[in-house]
């Protein structure tokens, strides 16, 4: 697949989209964008078609593209080479001029032949990498009907329809109009307006609407911009789904609790990740500007001379507790004792502070 480096530097100008945006969204560097634009690298065929995504274009507008029913209806390289080469032996009285433009011809359809095989192996490698792709992938031509399908799409199929060759069938034919239907919603809205969609919650077909999953579905143009196919992608998210769940839950439980509240703060990243809301009943100050301010805020409500206490603190080193003065918004002091746990969690640490709030008693801590 070629790429218009020009093109696409045309066209993401007059979009408004910057070179910084781009790299965010493909997680690769200014510099790779740039070195794209610039023609100084090629991207490969993925990022290709992941700019065109980004830049919601048909891909044939940055890059050249192959009309595969023009291509099944060509003539096989081996008919065509059988075909040169009867035309050459049974005329071999054929003057030169005629015969050597016959020759060229054979030659050129070896060097064809040569690079099919090549192209053939990048698409078996293509259609083996989708295949380990953990989600959903299928391509439906313009009448809905199935072209090509990853080995996933087999796992939720019908009893019926295990054993039996899909493809060239209608989605609705295999699942039933009930189970199918907003998916085919979003397939006609693609393929009326030619504009890609990205991560939509559905239900997973075949799992009677127990599995849930994102969706998203990408149109395929032809040389007149004419949709000719969609190609569709549905990632499994329903343990997903049942852990945001869970931590909501938990994090409702973390907010309804009494004189206490409780800060997670990532030390990996350097950054706090949770406080619990009653902080703004101590302090004024709404979890979320204390998060933003990593504790500096909550540090300015400290009794000064309470200050000391966190210079050789350990935080998390075996449950260790800690007792300090602060200001409460009203103006009163208050007695904070805090137990500090550590954790670990995929490379990375966590740092568990679990607060209670006591009123001051006018003696020493």
């Amino acid at each position: 697949m070629k790429f218009n480096n020009q093109k696409f530097r045309e066209i993401r100008i007059s979009k408004g989209i910057s070179i910084k945006e781009i790299s965010i969204f493909l997680d690769k560097s200014r510099k790779t964008i740039w070195n794209w634009e610039t023609g100084n690298t090629v991207p490969d065929n993925s990022s290709i078609m992941a700019l065109a995504l980004i830049l919601d274009i048909p891909l044939n507008k940055i890059s050249d593209t192959i009309d595969l029913n023009k291509i099944e209806k060509r003539m096989k390289v081996e008919e065509a080479l059988n075909l040169v080469n009867n035309l050459t032996s049974n005329n071999r009285e054929l003057p030169i001029e005629i015969s050597m433009p016959f020759k060229a011809i054979s030659d050129e359809v070896k060097l064809l032949s040569k690079e099919n095989i090549k192209l053939t192996e990048k698409i078996s490698e293509l259609i083996r990498l989708i295949d380990s792709v953990n989600s959903i992938i299928y391509m439906k031509d313009a009448d809905r009907k199935l072209l090509k399908v990853n080995k996933y799409f087999y796992h939720n199929l019908p009893e019926k329809f295990s054993n039996k060759n899909i493809i060239g069938c209608r989605s609705i034919d295999i699942f039933g109009r009930e189970d199918i239907e907003e998916i085919i919603k979003l397939e006609s809205n693609v393929f009326s307006s030619g504009q890609s969609i990205f991560n939509v919650p559905i239900k997973i077909p075949g799992t009677q609407k127990s599995e849930k999953g994102l969706i998203s579905i990408v149109p395929i143009f032809d040389n007149k911009e004419n949709i000719t196919s969609i190609i569709v992608n549905i990632k499994e998210v329903t343990q997903i789904m049942h852990s945001i769940r869970h931590n909501k839950i938990i994090e409702l439980i973390m907010h309804l609790l009494k004189d206490e509240f409780i800060w997670i703060w990532n030390y990996t990243q350097s950054r706090t990740v949770f406080i619990g809301r009653q902080v703004e009943e101590l302090t004024g100050w709404a979890p979320e500007e204390l998060m933003q301010d990593n504790y500096k805020l909550f540090d300015s409500i400290i009794n000064p001379d309470d200050l000391h206490l966190f210079n050789h603190f350990e935080f998390g080193k075996d449950n260790t507790n800690l007792s300090y003065r602060v200001h409460h918004k009203n103006g009163s002091p208050i007695i904070l004792e805090s137990r500090h746990i550590k954790l670990e969690e995929e490379n990375e640490i966590f740092y568990l502070g679990i607060c209670k709030m006591k009123e001051y008693q006018d003696h020493t801590i």
